[in-house]
């Protein structure tokens, strides 16, 4: 039953936030609840993203207030009706963007801005009365209800807030989590997260139907551990920010993202990272197969790039391997240029790069010798071509002086200038990668990363057809 009750109150919040308008960049009281510490928060633009979708205009509009009708008692489905058809009859303002952001203890917040109280508080009564939520008090002159027994809501002249905690955190208690939110909704506007630089960078973002903030701490540890070793030792998480926003236009999504930090050391690590790269210059097109599963162009600098190569356990632990029986480290040290690295799958890959020093590989038939001690079959297969041999598997190195391939399949370096076959998206860019995934899923051709400026990147879903906005294709996919 409990299950079914909070299946129901989903649904309601759904029609409550779901006709949503456009996002406002002047500074709004409601927003003035959100905390000047929280990790993460995020501008959502509804009504944007509704008529993009043609969702007013869609069967699935019906499908929901068929489903809503079925839910409540006789006596209210005129009135579910009639909020779907009109939502500004909840008392919210829907002229302004809903923000959903978490406070450093992990709880979780909405908030929306009230464009008529007693109409709320009537909602919320029949709410109450359905089943959905419990009878609202009035104290410290705001109103106060419980959504499914742990989401609380409070709502007074021009703002509503309604808060709860993640799953799988510490409980702080009802009583508690009502105390900050009583905090909350009388907190000053400049002691608010409206009043940061934060906000500001975020609002900055254009053409966002999304607009986020966050800061690395809101990621499961699992995810940054390693990116965390790139860091000074007492730097925190907390301190490495992320702007950005996500746009959905015909045929694709589109999220550009900000790295950065206010930690002057952390932000000058960021920036020596990036200055490990240059532009792409594609002088590699010509050896890209059709029909991959994924390619990434880069441009790097080895010497820079080791540095931080190597402050990766991971990667660190296998160089060192490695460089028992062939220097690795010098290779790496020496590439200053395009590298082109293209999978077929996990088998089939072809990795070529351009190297500045041309008497790095001049000790290869060194390596061949010493490589025996480790177990490693390393052989001539033709002029300038290697084959070797390690742990069941087998590859194939080609150099020239100038360039180096590694792959799995033998090949030559006929190079020529192919930067002209270099497209416009990749143009610019340190980093580009392509993800081929049409044969995966049934409406998605491929997803596009990419980088040009210190910190930030690029994520481009492209969907099979590129004539409808991608959001109307997800909707008609969407099964109740």
């Amino acid at each position: 039953m409990m299950i079914t009750n909070r299946i129901k109150s989903c649904f309601m919040l759904l029609v409550l936030v779901v006709f949503a308008v456009s996002c406002s960049e002047s500074r709004q009281d409601y927003v003035c609840v959100i905390p000047n510490d929280a990790t993460a928060v995020i501008s959502v633009d509804l009504e944007s993203m509704a008529e993009k979708s043609t969702l007013s205009h869609s069967s699935k509009l019906n499908d929901i207030r068929k489903y809503m009708r079925y839910m409540v008692s006789d006596e209210v489905k005129d009135g579910v009706d009639a909020l779907i058809d009109d939502p500004s009859l909840s008392g919210i303002d829907f002229s302004q963007p809903a923000y959903i952001f978490m406070t450093p203890n992990r709880c979780v917040g909405l908030t929306m801005k009230v464009e008529d109280e007693s109409m709320l508080e009537e909602l919320v009564g029949i709410m109450e009365k359905q089943g959905f939520c419990s009878r609202i008090k009035k104290h410290d002159g705001l109103q106060w209800s419980t959504l499914m027994e742990d989401i609380n809501i409070v709502f007074s002249g021009n703002t509503m807030l309604m808060m709860t905690q993640v799953d799988g955190t510490t409980a702080i208690g009802s009583r508690k989590m009502q105390s900050m939110m009583l905090s909350l909704m009388q907190m000053e506007g400049e002691d608010s997260f409206a009043s940061s630089d934060t906000y500001e960078k975020m609002l900055l973002q254009e053409n966002g139907d999304i607009r986020i903030y966050a800061n690395l701490s809101v990621l499961p540890l699992d995810m940054v551990k390693e990116y965390k070793r790139l860091f000074p030792v007492a730097a925190r998480l907390s301190d490495v920010r992320m702007v950005g926003c996500v746009a959905f236009e015909n045929g694709e999504a589109r999220m550009n993202t900000i790295l950065y930090s206010n930690n002057a050391k952390i932000q000058k690590l960021i920036e020596g990272i990036y200055s490990s790269m240059k532009p792409i210059e594609g002088q590699y097109m010509n050896y890209l197969e059709k029909d991959i599963d994924m390619y990434l162009l880069a441009g790097i600098k080895g010497d820079k790039a080791l540095e931080y190569l190597k402050k990766i356990p991971r990667v660190r632990e296998y160089l060192v391997g490695v460089n028992l029986a062939i220097d690795c480290d010098n290779i790496i040290r020496s590439i200053n240029g395009d590298i082109q690295l293209s999978m077929k799958d996990e088998h089939s890959y072809s990795l070529i790069s351009h190297l500045e020093n041309n008497d790095v590989m001049n000790d290869i038939d060194e390596w061949m010798k010493s490589s025996r001690e480790y177990g490693i079959e390393f052989s001539r297969h033709g002029s300038g071509q290697y084959r070797i041999e390690n742990d069941g598997s087998t590859y194939y190195i080609t150099t020239n002086g100038n360039d180096l391939y590694v792959g799995s399949e033998p090949k030559e370096l006929n190079l020529k200038d192919n930067s002209a076959r270099l497209n416009e998206e990749q143009k610019g860019k340190y980093i580009y990668m392509n993800l081929n995934i049409k044969d995966k899923y049934p409406f998605v051709d491929r997803v596009e990363i990419s980088s040009a400026n210190v910190g930030e990147t690029e994520f481009t879903v492209k969907m099979k057809n590129p004539s409808e906005n991608i959001l109307k294709q997800l909707l008609e996919q969407w099964k109740l």
